[in-house]
């Protein structure tokens, strides 16, 4: 029986690299003339290939050279894939850098992740300056990071695109074009300290938003009054945020005008609210009925 020749996976292999050449990832790791000579190769394992399919019918040696071939391709190919991977990981996770480039220029805008959905950013207090991310349709958490690189984005211009689906008093169209963050889902903010407040701006760009978490941010004083007009979130978490606690720990409190649409709120650890029902007003009827 003929071995099936890996024709396709080494045309994807060519694919690949001839990318990654052209892109930043070979850079990340300086092996570009590498990639290079690896594409040179396995154009000539190409060629080799169709020679070898038409003579493994006569010889033994031909049919296991191809064998041992094509499960070098295969892992050649996995490989390519964890370069890939790696490369993107290490151009997120920068650890206590003060930009992504030091000859970037302010008046140059910032490049784009166009095609990542979920970013993780950890103790990265001091990143301040990093492609945007403006496509994200999972998640995004910043856990003890800068702000500024979420505000970038939210700022971002994009043609065409417009605030959001919020009302708004302009009267042009709508567009196609979505709006940055208008597609994510989760957004957890924990032990962001250079922040008081959240600018209403931003939530009419989260138009798809379902899950809120804001955690130790001590500073955070307020939140937004347009809160209550993204009808698509479902859950939000508060916890050690003194000032947020005080302001939206109960349906006399300053700011739950702003979240009482939400059905389910948890602070400090604690249901204000399950799907739609506002439960302390009930433990306080329970308390009464106990005492009496």
């Amino acid at each position: 029986m003929a071995e099936q020749i890996p024709f396709s996976i080494a045309e994807s292999l060519l694919t690949k690299l001839a990318s990654f050449v052209s892109q930043e990832i070979s850079l990340v790791y300086g092996f570009t003339k590498d990639l290079r000579r690896l594409e040179s190769t396995l154009s000539s394992i190409n060629a080799i290939l169709l020679d070898a399919e038409k003579k493994q019918e006569e010889s033994h040696a031909v049919k296991v050279w191809i064998k041992r071939l094509r499960e070098v391709v295969y892992d050649a190919d996995d490989l390519l894939d964890d370069v890939a991977t790696e490369g993107l990981r290490r151009k997120v996770e920068i650890q206590g850098r003060m930009g992504w480039w030091r000859t970037w220029k302010d008046a140059e805008p910032l490049p784009q992740f166009a095609c990542l959905s979920q970013l993780i950013i950890v103790d990265c207090p001091n990143l301040t300056l990093m492609p945007t991310f403006p496509s994200l349709e999972k998640e995004l958490w910043l856990c003890n990071a800068n702000i500024r690189p979420l505000d970038q984005t939210l700022n971002v211009k994009m043609m065409g695109a417009t605030a959001s689906a919020l009302p708004s008093t302009s009267s042009s169209p709508s567009s196609s074009v979505a709006a940055p963050l208008s597609k994510l889902k989760s957004l957890v903010l924990e032990g962001i300290e250079n922040v008081a407040s959240l600018p209403g701006e931003w939530m009419r760009n989260l138009t798809s938003i379902e899950y809120l978490q804001i955690s130790r941010c001590p500073n955070l004083t307020s939140l937004p009054k347009e809160m209550c007009h993204i009808t698509t979130l479902q859950e939000l978490n508060i916890d050690h945020c003194p000032h947020l606690s005080e302001r939206c720990g109960h349906h006399e409190a300053a700011d739950w005008s702003n979240i009482a649409h939400i059905p389910n709120i948890v602070i400090d650890g604690r249901d204000i609210q399950k799907e739609g029902c506002y439960l302390l007003e009930e433990e306080g009827s329970s308390s009464s009925t106990e005492q009496e």
